[in-house]
């Protein structure tokens, strides 16, 4: 919520998520051309907030060791279980359903400006209902900027960066988000 008050401030859409900007390009409510800026800047955002994050515990990471939790969970998502097909589906439907509903709360001119409101409630609802089994990234700038943060920051005492499973909170997020404005296209040119 905080990023989307900043954002919008500072003039911009306020899609702090890849999948989003995507969905509402393929919607034709985002100008396509200034798809890879946003997408270059959202990445730039979480691996500067992670960068913080970073500084801001360094004295505490020299204390923890990966054993003791020192890993990159605590910058990326990871799965409960490691199954890349039902990931790909936990995280695709997670994504589906919450730029679903997004697009369609945004059909709605009255409730435009309520989406500093909306949004996060509606994050917080899906990862309630999907999040369990791999940490609802549905967003991945918020998976893969963190992770590459951990990977080359000079974290003291850090474990493996788990790249083997950065590429699903990449691609089933973008999957999921491009059906979903698809589907809302469809669904609200009947109406």
């Amino acid at each position: 919520m905080l990023g989307i008050f900043v954002a919008s401030a500072c003039g911009s859409s306020a899609h702090l998520n890849p999948a989003i900007t995507l969905s509402y390009a393929l919607n034709g409510m985002f100008n396509v051309d200034m798809v890879l800026g946003y997408i270059f800047m959202q990445m730039l955002g979480a691996f500067v907030g992670a960068s913080i994050v970073v500084l801001h515990y360094y004295p505490h990471f020299k204390e923890t060791s990966a054993q003791e939790g020192n890993t990159v969970n605590l910058f990326a998502s990871s799965p409960a279980l490691n199954d890349p097909l039902f990931n790909i589906i936990s995280e695709f439907i997670a994504t589906f359903f919450f730029i679903f509903v997004l697009l369609m709360i945004n059909s709605y001119k009255q409730v435009a400006g309520l989406a500093p409101f909306y949004v996060p409630c509606l994050f917080i609802a899906m990862g309630l209902s999907f999040g369990s089994t791999t940490g609802y990234t549905m967003n991945p700038a918020r998976d893969f900027a963190p992770r590459l943060a951990y990977a080359i920051l000079p974290i003291p005492n850090k474990s493996g960066s788990n790249w083997s499973y950065a590429w699903i909170p990449i691609v089933a997020p973008i999957l999921g988000a491009s059906l979903a404005a698809l589907f809302a296209k469809v669904l609200l040119s009947f109406v």
